[in-house]
């Protein structure tokens, strides 16, 4: 793990305890939970379409405060890693195919308000951060850093149902992306700033005990072009590198103990 991604690792485990005295004083809801999922990452680019999938791994903690109606808030932070696929081509050869790994280790912090209807459901707008490292190879590496909203409507299980479920829309509000590209001798430090996008995002599930909750969930992003850059050497163009238009699945399980 990268210096910079382990003082990311570091300050995301202090927001969560700040807000775990915040949540201890206010009597919230706490949460914590852990996930398998199939994660689906797809460059439209040409000749050969760059495609990474496999399994990453998550584990999260948050709050939700119990009321029983009107305004409330919640909290979710969560960090998540894993090595998968990748299938495409080489960096300065779109034309010839090329297959390997890529890692990912990345945290997402969430925030979000409700209203709710007693024994119907929330809706819900929430804020979330991402943060994030894809390695490539000992060559290559992107950092990434994206804003974005949610609009959604969500019901919890209770005492009178154990079922839960939620849909919305996920909006990009901001983006940016540092790559880190290595050619011989020569290490180029690029800044990109991929493309707004939507996409939905929903999630099913059951509680199956008084305290665990079992649920399935697709998620994702949608990333455009991005700007272009230019690589320089000794004053001459090399290459032109941009981050393409991208879309980013995840189809997971998640299971959630709840005190």
């Amino acid at each position: 793990m990268s210096p910079a991604m382990r003082r990311m690792v570091r300050r995301s485990a202090f927001a969560v305890l700040l807000l775990a005295g915040f949540a201890s004083r206010a009597h919230a809801q706490w949460s914590a939970d852990v996930t398998v999922e199939q994660f689906d990452w797809r460059e439209h680019t040409t000749p050969i379409v760059v495609h990474e999938q496999g399994p990453r791994f998550a584990a999260a903690v948050g709050y939700l405060l119990p009321k029983e109606r009107g305004v409330l808030f919640g909290y979710r932070g969560a960090l998540y890693g894993g090595d998968v696929d990748y299938n495409g081509s080489f960096q300065f050869d779109a034309t010839t195919a090329a297959k390997g790994a890529s890692n990912y280790v990345g945290t997402t912090q969430s925030a979000e308000a409700r209203w709710r209807w007693p024994g119907i459901a929330d809706a819900l707008v929430g804020v979330d951060l991402d943060f994030w490292s894809r390695r490539l190879s000992t060559t290559q590496e992107e950092k990434y850093r994206v804003g974005s909203v949610r609009l959604g409507a969500e019901r919890i299980a209770s005492a009178t149902s154990r079922l839960c479920g939620g849909i919305g829309m996920r909006i990009l509000v901001a983006t940016h992306e540092d790559a880190t590209i290595k050619v011989g001798r020569d290490t180029y430090a690029l800044s990109l700033s991929p493309g707004l996008g939507t996409n939905p995002y929903l999630h099913a599930g059951v509680r199956v005990w008084p305290h665990v909750t079992v649920l399935g969930y697709w998620d994702g992003m949608s990333l455009g072009r991005s700007n272009q850059v230019v690589l320089l050497k000794r004053g001459k163009p090399q290459a032109v590198v941009s981050q393409p238009d991208t879309d980013v699945s995840r189809v997971g399980v998640r299971v959630a103990y709840g005190w």
